[in-house]
């Protein structure tokens, strides 16, 4: 009973706000209220919890949204991209910073229900604190981006779109 307070409390606390995408100060911000009229660049599915999602910006400065990590990763994938320099992902904790795919831990978790099934969330590799708090609710295990990838390769989700 506990645990489902503790949780509820904690998404009541990290819930965010509708407000247009924004890139300014030190992180970039992935903003929600036009994730109800964007669909995903990997799976056409629409935008729906952007506790999940990422961004991709091309080199002519289009950006791409997606509906989730495993989206990113299908993508990159794909693609055959080898820099991740214009790669990010939305952090799990407060849904609206984009962290640097470099700057992140994923956790894997089948008690998160990420939007596209691979059960993925990305969290921000210096917030050691909120990682151990995240980890007693998903229980899971941290993984790197060169291993989200491989996976998403391997489960086969890359070629199915």
């Amino acid at each position: 009973m506990y645990k489902l307070f503790f949780l509820l409390l904690f998404i009541t606390w990290t819930a965010p706000s509708c407000t247009d995408l924004e890139n300014s100060g030190p992180k970039a911000v992935y903003q929600t209220v036009s994730t109800e009229k964007q669909y995903c660049a990997f799976c056409s599915q629409k935008l729906k919890s952007p506790r999940y999602g990422g961004e991709l910006t091309n080199p002519d400065g289009t950006k791409l949204s997606f509906r989730s990590v495993e989206c990113v990763a299908g993508y990159v994938a794909n693609q055959g991209l080898q820099t991740t320099d214009n790669i990010r992902v939305v952090d799990f904790i407060d849904a609206k910073t984009l962290l640097k795919v470099e700057e992140a831990l994923f956790l894997h978790s089948p008690n998160l229900g990420s939007p596209n099934g691979m059960d993925l969330a990305a969290i921000e590799k210096s917030n050691t604190e909120m990682q151990e708090k995240i980890e007693r609710v998903y229980p899971g295990r941290y993984i790197e981006w060169p291993e989200v990838v491989q996976r998403i390769i391997h489960s086969g989700y890359a070629q199915h779109h």
